[in-house]
């Protein structure tokens, strides 16, 4: 027999006694379990998101990296090819093929504007949250 305090105050290990505290745990472990779940699945939707802008991103830079080298190669070659005299009569095209790249607005990638982690998702917002101090009710 497990007895705490005097004679009012005697807790029997008995049928049933626990039930209601074990219900309770298990009901709060469902909460945490579901939170967690619910945070792990709006975080892997953020990770899924920010890789396809990234991957967006990436594929618009190998796109004008490779334009850009495609230019300087030609040029290159004219410059390596051409005598001074051809290069001085080729100038406008010469010109013509830099300047609209010259002109071209340098890929800006703004980044989406992504909700950073809140407090919530370190301590998921609930009922027994106070000022962002967990607060457990007695069983």
């Amino acid at each position: 027999m497990l007895t705490v305090g005097g004679e009012r105050g005697r807790l029997h290990r008995g049928r049933g006694t626990w039930s209601p505290v074990r219900a309770a745990k298990d009901e709060r472990v469902r909460e945490i379990r579901n939170a967690v779940e619910l945070m792990i699945a709006r975080l892997d939707s953020q990770l899924k998101s920010k890789l396809l802008t990234l991957m967006g991103q990436k594929n618009s830079l190998t796109q004008e990296t490779e334009q850009l080298e495609t230019l300087l190669q030609e040029i290159e070659h004219q410059l390596h090819t051409c005598s001074k005299s051809e290069l001085i009569q080729r100038s406008p095209d010469l010109h013509s093929m830099i300047t609209p790249v010259n002109k071209k607005p340098m890929a800006s990638f703004v980044t989406a504007l992504y909700p950073q982690t809140s407090k919530g998702e370190t301590l998921p917002v609930s009922p027994t949250l106070l000022d962002n101090h967990l607060c457990l009710p007695p069983y």
